[in-house]
């Protein structure tokens, strides 16, 4: 992320490198949480030794503590969190009902939702910081 911020000759902003940290814990947490549960369904109990440290309820709050957080650079970037709160919820839905997790990248790719999502938001930002788009007053 921080790459491509520099590569368009900017300077990274709170919001998205406070959101870019938050959805990579998010995406590791259900990784994890994905593999451990593939393993237990399969032999019962986990097979690395790392899982052991895990238990899938400790892992199910950890994702949940993820849909709370909020960091903008414009207060009018507040209009995309409804998106964003909703391609999380599906991509947890698929964690949960054990049809991905472990590869996140595939579930992106082929995810139609959160594909429209992604795009949706992406749109929505472009629109709010290169416009002059201001819906709430900054603090």
């Amino acid at each position: 992320m921080l790459g491509g911020v520099y590569a368009v000759n900017e300077l990274p902003t709170t919001w998205i490198t406070l959101c870019t940290f938050f959805l990579a814990l998010f995406l590791g947490f259900a990784k994890r949480r994905a593999e451990l549960a593939e393993l237990i369904s399969i032999s019962g109990n986990s097979q690395r030794p790392v899982l052991a440290r895990y238990t899938l309820p400790y892992l199910d709050s950890l994702l949940n503590s993820f849909i709370h957080r909020q960091c903008w650079k414009n207060p009018t970037l507040i209009i995309t969190v409804p998106m964003v709160y909703i391609a999380i919820m599906q991509y947890k839905l698929l964690v949960l009902s054990r049809k991905g997790g472990e590869e996140p990248e595939r579930i992106i790719l082929y995810d139609r939702q959160i594909q429209f999502w992604i795009i949706l938001w992406l749109a929505t930002y472009l629109w709010v910081v290169n416009g002059t788009v201001h819906l709430f007053k900054s603090f």
